[in-house]
């Protein structure tokens, strides 16, 4: 599957934790769109009612995410992800791993 090739699989690439959050959020943004997928982590794109037209499309696109995910963090994580929208993947991420404080990188 094509998009597998384009995110890093590498082990020093993938989503540690804390220690390495900003610069792997920042890669996997700029990934995410590049395809157009951004807008589902950032819940411009809504879920829609599975009856909907688009419900087809949007779990396409929701799937291609998870991939994405499964590529690029480390095994540890991936349970903690089960379950959850990618929507709800990132924000569960973005809350545990993201620096905050006086301490922080600021970018």
């Amino acid at each position: 599957m094509w998009i597998q090739s384009m995110f890093p699989r590498a082990d020093n690439n993938r989503l540690k934790g804390e220690q390495n959050w900003l610069p792997w959020a920042q890669t996997m943004k700029d990934l995410l769109e590049n395809i157009s997928l951004w807008k589902i982590i950032m819940g411009e794109e809504p879920k829609p009612s599975p009856k909907s037209p688009e419900f087809e499309i949007w779990k396409a696109k929701d799937s291609y995410i998870r991939i994405a995910y499964s590529q690029c963090v480390k095994q540890e994580i991936i349970p903690k992800l089960a379950g959850l929208d990618e929507k709800q993947a990132w924000d569960l991420m973005e809350n545990e791993f993201k620096q905050s404080g006086t301490g922080s990188i600021v970018y």
